[in-house]
């Protein structure tokens, strides 16, 4: 089927707009609003049904009128009438007296054109386009005089039935009495029939939810053919109250009259006997408006006229997050889905609405937020869209309330209660900053004309049409394979005859991936087998868009052809299918001069494709197309080459890489382009997997690693460089020389040396690099994927660094991961007189580097403790390394104390920092040299004889912190500790305490503990029991009292405890001079800025002091200042003596001076509390030692601190815990 056969399809003309309000009322109406019709009767007309007749198994035809002969015939074949499901269960005659003759004994008949049939459902209101109904005869029911009947209500949901027609016949000498009854919600119809019953047929018809009853029969004889009602084709179950709900589908049928197709009128009278019309149902076009034989208007309306016809009901109930298929829905809204899925010319969907609105949490202030949805946002998106089965589907679809929404809007826009909560924190979970997101979850029923749904299909939700093509085929039965098939064909057809109509807006709405939508078109026409299809879409990729109002004409999105690899897989499978003669013209308009230059690569994957199946005449055409339209073939030139490696054609490939790289390089943009094109080639994995494959690839690769290798030499002597600016000597060739670097190493593998006429040509451009750029290039080599590694050119790279390295060519800092790296290859390699050159080289520049000490730490301490790099060393190697950070830290010592000599303020700052990591070095070396004893830390003295009080505590803190949680603590290390636990002697021994904050105390304690030194002990507790000043001692107290750890440590410690003993006792004695304060007027720590005359006032015991001044000015400005340092507690009296003298007074105030002192008083009375505390921890610990300890003198380590006190040392004793009391102030 060609593109061109469908061109005359034109858009369809709209037949009316719908009336969005009476559509509201149509869906929405009430009982109490309505006088429906549910019951109605009639006598029937001479002329009516005269040659019906009845048949009755084993009697015959019984001819009408019935004589009473032929009525008492009938009375032998009849039953007494029964009830319930099944019609077995006997009824009382207290209900019903009558007989029954039911089926399959009886059948009527008629030849008559009179249709009955249509009366009954005109009087009903039946809506014929709407519903299927079956009128089925069930049984012919006899009555005599007294006989009566009451209807038992059948159940719809179950027998199906919404209605019964009742055809009485006439009867010899007719009947008096016998009114048929029937009750609908209170309202009541009698229908007599007796009047000339003899001769006349009498119709009536009511629906199944009223009650129905016969009234005792006077007289005569009555026979009734009781018919059922049945509707085929309901989508939900029956409503109970169907009058109302048939009153709602004949509303909305006359609002969208305009939606429903022409429709038939079938009539079938189910039984064995000669058929009359009596089934309604609708054709198949109606039902299902994507099962087209043929279109004559199929289009793609613009996206503004599909959505004129789509409309939505806002749900009234609530249901939360999660979806809700319709069975499922409540109240009214269930009611609503009735009513629409029951129109088989609308198509139904459910789907939701979601809002989310920001609120920020702040407990301080409202902050609500929007509680409706901005003017701006009107237009709304839906999402998780459920069709009538319940199947998902996927509609890009935007909804306008104000032009689409169908009775209330309810609560859509408004944003009151969430129906979920997230709660985002800005920062950690700690922060008070707090976002509340709040989402909304609002249900709609969509609607819109079902022959409108294909077009709609493909507009807004192509991707969930094409996927229920496909799930169709995937899980069809294979009793229905066949339908299934040729329906999914016909959709197919369909698809490709709209894109045809309108191409441009078909693969531009399908908001898919480029090439998706034809690739899943093309499979599907593999699948089916679909011939004709698949041409018609090859047609229509090899033409051109219509140019729109822009006057685009050939770019990309103008046309869709070949736009994947996949795509071009999908088209050679096709032609093994077909064959190449129907599709080679079709494909020529593919690779058309301007199309090329854009779908280069997928064009050359069709040719390898076809190579793959096999099919090398069609590849050499398809390569002589893309030859003649693209001449210049730079642009994916891996896989043009490729394909002709492939293709076994030497020829060609010599005279391209003739054409292209051995031409002269007239400007730099030339040599440029020729780089770039050697660069995509050499680095192509389909050139390289041609390498292990071909004779022809291998030679093609090497020749292109020479080319790259000769570009790059060339261009780093030649004139045209002067281009290039703001580049370093090798910066602009670097990432060039790399890929190539690694290319060669690939083709070499293993092999060592590299082969001569490589290194020949890359030793002029390593000598233009630095040495930074040449590690730089060893570990790219070392990190890439490559697999084998390139042993043969790392080791000529290294060889070049060392090289470069002796002959003094490290200007600046090394990296210190490339410095790593390389050590860590070099240690791979084997070559260990190669490693201890570089170590040597790096060492020597370390230690003469002008970079900061800083770095040079950083870098041993990484090298020593990286186990893959250390680990690995050889003896000597590490000897190396370690004589190297020894000689750092006799350099960084050197430096440290110059600066600390300096006279210069600015010069003579040394941070903390600096001495703590030169130490750490010393450390770093002395930990890791294989337990030998040295003399090294001597060069550490003359650092430590520099250093003040503060810096001393501070190295003391800072190298008990970094090490004494280490599993490799100094402890382990003679060298180490011995010279730490020299520092802390110094420390110790000098003035210490005034130093001491707070919030080191605790560490200066635990560094004691841990080091266990009796000696540190005795100079730290002979420093802290001298202390005078009261401030001093509740800093060492307060901690002592607060820390559980501390405690058991003292406990612990023999030397601890006689330390804090000692401690004990000098504050003891002290506290004989310690007196409770008296009140005083002094002040001895008062500052009064700007008045010494005042200060001195403050600090004496004198209560007031006068000042005169010549001015009243000048002394309200004194006492304004005065009044200003209230804190003082001045009083300021002014008052004028005569002319030329102005006294002021200044008194004491007292409540100020009360308040001082009781504050004062309250300190040393809480110092006095904490002390009274420490006492008793005192007496604690010490009777908790001599309660739990054997006690035995003590030997060497003991010493007396007092004539009245020993302390013992404890001979095994158990380690016993504390009880804890809080201590705390």
């Amino acid at each position: 089927m060609a593109v061109s056969d469908s061109k005359e399809f034109s858009k369809p003309i709209r037949k009316g707009i719908v009336d969005r309000g009476w559509l509201a009322d149509a869906v929405s109406v009430h009982e109490s609003d309505l006088l429906l019709d549910f019951a109605w009767g009639m006598q029937l007309p001479d002329n009516a049904l005269l040659n019906a007749t009845v048949h009755i198994e084993t009697l015959g035809e019984v001819q009408i009128p019935v004589s009473l002969h032929d009525f008492d015939k009938l009375k032998t074949v009849s039953g007494e009438l029964s009830y319930g499901r099944g019609c077995s269960i006997p009824l009382e005659n207290s209900l019903r007296l009558a007989k029954e003759i039911k089926l399959p004994k009886v059948h009527f008949s008629t030849h008559e054109s009179y249709d009955i049939w249509s009366i009954v459902g005109c009087h009903l209101r039946l809506p014929v386009d709407v519903i299927d109904v079956e009128i089925k005869l069930t049984k012919l029911l006899l009555y005599e005089a007294g006989g009566h009947y009451k209807e038992i209500v059948c159940d719809p949901k179950h027998c199906g039935t919404f209605g019964t027609v009742i055809l009485q016949l006439p009867v010899e000498g007719g009947h008096e009495g016998g009114g048929s009854k029937v009750e609908y919600n209170g309202r009541r119809k009698v229908i007599e029939t007796h009047q000339r019953s003899d001769e006349r047929f009498y119709l009536l018809s009511f629906y199944n939810c009223c009650e129905h009853s016969v009234e005792p029969v006077a007289k005569g004889s009555i026979l009734r053919l009781v018919f059922n009602l049945i509707w085929k084709n309901p989508k939900t179950e029956i409503p109970h109250n169907f009058p109302l709900f048939l009153h709602g589908l004949n509303e909305i049928q006359e609002v969208l009259k305009h939606w429903i197709p022409n429709s038939t009128i079938k009539r079938n009278l189910m039984d064995d006997s000669p058929q009359i019309p009596l089934k309604i149902e609708l054709d198949d076009s109606a039902n299902n408006c994507l099962r087209h034989e043929e279109e004559p208007h199929l289009s793609l309306y613009s996206e503004k006229t599909l959505m004129e016809d789509v409309f939505f009901f806002v749900l009234e109930e609530q249901y939360g997050e999660k979806n809700v298929p319709f069975h499922r829905l409540r109240g009214n809204d269930f009611i609503l889905a009735q009513l629409l899925l029951n129109c088989p010319f609308i198509d139904v969907h459910i789907a939701t609405v979601t809002h989310k609105r920001f609120r920020m949490l702040d407990k301080t202030k409202s902050n609500d937020g929007a509680n409706s949805v901005a003017k701006k946002d009107r237009l709304i998106t839906v999402s998780n869209w459920k069709d009538s089965e319940n199947i998902s589907t996927d509609y890009n679809i935007k909804l306008n309330p104000d032009h689409q929404c169908v009775g209330p809007i309810r609560n859509l826009l408004t944003l009151d209660k969430p129906d979920r909560l997230e709660v985002i924190f800005l920062g950690d979970e700690k922060c008070e900053n707090q976002i509340e997101e709040q989402h909304f979850f609002r249900r709609v029923l969509v609607i819109w004309p079902k022959e409108e749904s294909f077009r709609i299909s493909c507009s807004f939700g192509l991707n969930s049409l094409l996927d229920r093509m496909e799930i169709s085929l995937n899980l069809a039965l294979p009793e229905s394979i066949d339908d299934v098939r040729q329906n999914v064909t016909r959709d197919l057809k369909n698809l490709i005859a709209l894109g045809s109509a309108d191409p441009r807006m078909l693969w531009v709405r399908a908001g898919m991936e480029k090439g998706e939508l034809t690739l899943r078109l093309l499979r599907m026409c593999i699948r089916l087998e679909a011939r004709e299809e698949g041409l018609a879409l090859l047609k229509l990729l090899g033409l051109d868009f219509s140019e729109d109002q822009k006057g685009i004409g050939n770019n990309s999105e103008n046309f869709e052809g070949i736009q994947n690899e996949q795509v071009a897989l999908a088209i050679s499978k096709f032609q093994c299918l077909f064959g190449w003669r129907d599709i080679a013209e079709l494909i020529k308009r593919m690779i058309s001069p301007h199309r090329i230059t854009q779908q280069f690569i997928p064009t050359v994957y069709l040719l390898k494709y076809l190579l793959e199946v096999n099919c090398a005449e069609e590849a050499k055409e398809v390569g002589n197309l893309i030859a003649s339209s693209f001449a210049n073939v730079h642009q994916h030139l891996d896989t043009c080459v490729s394909c002709y490696i492939q293709l076994g054609n030497a020829e060609r490939l010599q005279t391209l890489f003739s054409d292209i790289f051995r031409a002269p390089a007239i400007d730099f943009e030339t040599n440029l382009s020729k780089k770039n094109l050697l660069e995509i080639l050499i680095s192509s994995p389909v050139i390289w997997e041609l390498a292990t494959s071909s004779e022809l690839g291998k030679s093609t690769l090497s020749v292109l690693a020479m080319y790259q290798l000769i570009l790059l030499r060339d261009e780093s002597t030649s004139p045209l460089k002067v281009r290039r600016q703001n580049t370093t000597p090798g910066e602009a060739f670097l990432p060039e020389l790399l890929s190539c670097l690694t290319f060669i190493g690939r083709l070499e593998s293993n092999s060592y040396p590299v082969d001569s006429k490589y290194m020949s040509t890359v030793q002029p451009l390593l000598d233009q690099l630095e040495i930074q750029q040449l590690l730089d290039i060893m570990v790219d080599l070392l990190n890439s994927n490559e697999q084998p590694p390139t042993i043969g050119i790392l080791r000529f790279i290294s060889k070049v660094v060392v090289s470069r390295m002796k002959a003094n060519q490290v200007p600046d800092m090394l990296r210190r991961e490339s410095i790593l790296e390389a050590i860590q290859y070099l240690n791979r390699s084997e070559d260990k007189q190669l490693l201890r050159s570089f170590l040597e080289q790096v060492s020597s520049y370390e230690i003469t580097g002008s970079w900061d000490n800083k770095f040079k730490y950083e870098l041993f301490d990484a090298l020593i403790y990286s186990s893959g790099i250390w680990d690995g060393l050889d003896s000597t190697s590490k000897l190396i390394v370690l004589d190297t950070c020894t000689t750092l830290v006799s350099v960084w010592i050197v430096c440290i104390c110059r600066l600390l000599d300096s006279s210069s303020p600015g010069k003579g700052e040394v941070s903390n920092s600096q001495i703590f990591e030169c130490v750490k070095l010393f450390f770093l070396a002395e930990k890791n040299r294989f337990g030998m004893m040295t003399d090294n830390g001597t060069v550490l003295q003359h650092l430590l004889s520099k250093l003040s009080i503060p810096q001393l505590m501070q190295l003391v803190l800072d190298l008990y912190l970094s090490d004494s949680k280490s599993q490799t603590n100094i402890k382990q290390f003679p060298n180490c500790f011995v010279w730490y636990r020299d520092l802390c002697k110094l420390f110790f021994g000098r003035d210490f305490v005034s130093v001491v904050k707070k919030d080191e105390v605790e560490n200066v304690f635990r560094c004691l503990l841990w080091m266990e030194d009796d000696q540190l002990w005795e100079l730290f507790s002979t420093k802290v029991s001298m202390l005078a000043k009261k401030s001093c001692i509740l800093t060492f107290m307060t901690c002592i009292l607060q820390s559980v750890e501390i405690q058991q440590g003292l406990v612990d410690s023999p030397s601890a405890f006689a330390a804090f003993v000692r401690i004990a006792e000098g504050w003891v004695e002290r506290s004989k001079s310690w007196k409770e304060p008296k009140f005083t007027w002094k002040q001895p720590n008062a500052v009064v800025n700007g008045h010494p005359e005042l200060e001195e006032f403050s600090r004496s015991p004198l209560k007031s002091m006068s000042q005169y001044f010549t001015t009243v000015k000048e002394a309200r400005l004194f006492a304004d200042s005065l009044l200003e340092e209230s804190k003082h507690g001045f009083n300021v009296t002014v008052t004028p003596i005569g002319k030329k003298s102005v006294h002021c007074s200044v008194t004491k105030n007292r409540s100020y001076h009360i308040n001082v002192y009781q504050n004062i008083l309250k300190a040393y009375r809480s110092f006095k509390e904490k002390f009274d505390k420490f006492l008793e921890l005192w007496q604690n610990l010490n009777d908790r030692i001599l309660s739990n300890v054997v006690i035995k003198p003590s030997v060497g380590t003991g010493s007396s601190l007092d004539d009245d006190v020993l302390i013992f040392s404890p001979a095994k004793r158990c380690r016993q815990e504390i009880d804890v009391v809080d201590l705390s102030v």
